[in-house]
């Protein structure tokens, strides 16, 4: 299947839009003033630099592109003007990053000027397009390299799918948002009717002095001159010591660094194997899968909750999949959140890495070792140690933490995000939205699989790296596979 790109078009000129009613009108002001306190603050956190230098290493890039199917083939004018109105309620969106080049502190948000030529793109597939079609556009998206002089988002019509309906791309750096805060960002730009509405009223946008790298170093040490003296004064004689130590004994000094890197690397997803012969090899080339099912149906599959009906799933296929290739295992290590719940109340950087069984068994018997061996690693972790260790990692040299965890994720068969989506209608330019699949960043690991609950559907975003999952289209075959047995499988309990 062949696909076209479309020029993008000009950003219109506002037009004329129908005034809301008093009550619309007010509820339109109180969104807006949630929408900019999304993505504010003129500098990183901790782990949003950690996520940002580690993406300097192609097989590390944290991004995720989240598709909307749209059960029509929305206005291409209507959709560039919404991206434009987006511009003004959402700082982040106009912002590019501006990094310290002494490491000081966190790297900055500064605004730029956006061209939506750019950032908004069009396709049109060919004959007979279908939802594959335009994941392997998606999964184009995700392989390119974000342009660090303009802001880290992409977005993406796909036309030509059945019955008029289209897709919507939308690819963003983790740094700017993970998979929660994206859905987060659809939940406030998306429209609950259909007809052009009229925009909430425009706050000021903030305006902010040019920040250079230089800039942002001189203004760092002099906040730290002025914070804590004394320990500015240490830190120098410090890295004093450390510069004549390093010069004198460079090998030692890097060892030592990354056996330090490597150590936090290692402590944030524990211990579980050596990984499979078959998923060693890493690249940042990308293929999509995605599959969707009803919410309860799975709920009621799994037991007491969808998201490890999802895991059980997933590993089953792994297995399928090493079996196929005529290398059976038993187990292999796999990251999970800890506290897989939909509540709001669970931290998605909070991971560990469990072993996972891969071996032919009931999925009833996977998901009950599933449920023992999480409920183990949630006991021994105590901390958030991504939050801890972030400070550390963000002001590491780029190169030694990227090792480090390449080292640590290289053995990860599959890591897995569980995230709520939008449990309303909810439309883009006039289009609604069918489906949500967000397909979430490998980091290092063969494959990542992202649940994100719409409305009644569970759908389900896998994103292989196709240097470990050499064989794509048989490892769609499993997932379908297992899935579909997932919900014949009459073993499990009830939904409680």
């Amino acid at each position: 299947m062949t696909a076209r790109k479309l020029g993008p078009l000009p950003v219109p000129a506002a037009a004329p839009q129908p005034q809301p009613s008093p009550d619309r009108a007010s509820a339109a002001f109180q969104y807006d003033r949630t929408i900019v306190r999304w993505g504010q603050g003129t500098e990183m956190t901790a782990v949003e630099a950690a996520l940002w230098h580690a993406s300097d290493r192609a097989t590390l890039r944290a991004a995720s592109v989240v598709v909307e199917v749209l059960d029509i083939t929305p206005d291409w004018r209507r959709l560039v003007h919404g991206h434009s109105w987006a511009l003004g309620r959402v700082p982040r969106l106009r912002q590019r990053v501006v990094s310290d080049p002494l490491r000081i502190g966190p790297p900055a948000w500064a605004d730029t000027r956006v061209d939506l030529e750019h950032h908004v793109r069009r396709v049109q597939l060919g004959s007979g397009g279908t939802l594959a079609d335009a994941l392997a556009v998606a999964s184009a998206m995700h392989e390119e390299t974000f342009d660090p002089t303009r802001p880290l988002w992409q977005a993406t019509l796909v036309e030509g799918l059945p019955g008029g309906q289209s897709a919507y791309a939308l690819k963003l750096h983790h740094a700017m948002a993970d998979d929660q805060a994206l859905v987060a960002l659809f939940e406030l730009l998306h429209s609950s009717v259909r007809e052009p509405t009229a925009g909430s009223p425009q706050l000021p946008q903030g305006i902010h002095e040019p920040i250079t790298p230089l800039r942002l170093s001189a203004q760092h040490a002099l906040q730290a001159v002025a914070e804590t003296p004394l320990a500015v004064s240490r830190a120098a004689t410090g890295a004093a010591r450390t510069g004549a130590t390093l010069l004198r004994h460079p090998a030692r000094s890097i060892v030592a660094s990354l056996e330090v890197a490597q150590t936090v690397a290692e402590s944030l997803v524990g211990g579980a194997g050596a990984g499979s012969p078959l998923l060693r090899a890493r690249s940042s080339h990308r293929a999509f899968h995605a599959i969707d099912l009803p919410t309860e149906r799975l709920r009621a599959a799994a037991g007491r909750g969808f998201a490890d009906g999802m895991l059980a799933a997933a590993i089953d296929a792994l297995g399928r999949y090493h079996a196929a290739l005529g290398t059976p295992l038993d187990e292999l290590p796999v990251a999970v959140p800890l506290q897989l719940r939909l509540d709001g109340s669970s931290d998605r950087f909070a991971r560990a890495r469990i072993s996972a069984p891969t071996g032919r068994m009931s999925a009833a018997q996977r998901v009950a070792v599933l449920r023992e061996r999480v409920a183990v690693a949630e006991q021994r972790t105590t901390v958030d140690l991504v939050k801890l260790a972030a400070p550390a990692i963000s002001r590491t040299p780029t190169a030694l933490v990227a090792q480090a965890m390449e080292r640590s994720n290289r053995p990860l068969a599959l890591q897995a995000f569980v995230v709520r989506g939008l449990n309303r209608d909810a439309y883009l330019a006039g289009g609604r939205v069918l489906r949500m699949f967000s397909f979430g960043p490998t980091t290092g690991c063969a494959l990542s699989a992202t649940l994100v609950t719409h409305q009644d559907q569970a759908c389900i975003g896998f994103n292989y790296d196709t240097a470990a999952v050499t064989d794509p289209a048989l490892m769609s075959r499993c997932l379908d596979e297992t899935f579909a047995e997932l919900l014949a499988d009459t073993l499990l309990e009830p939904a409680a």
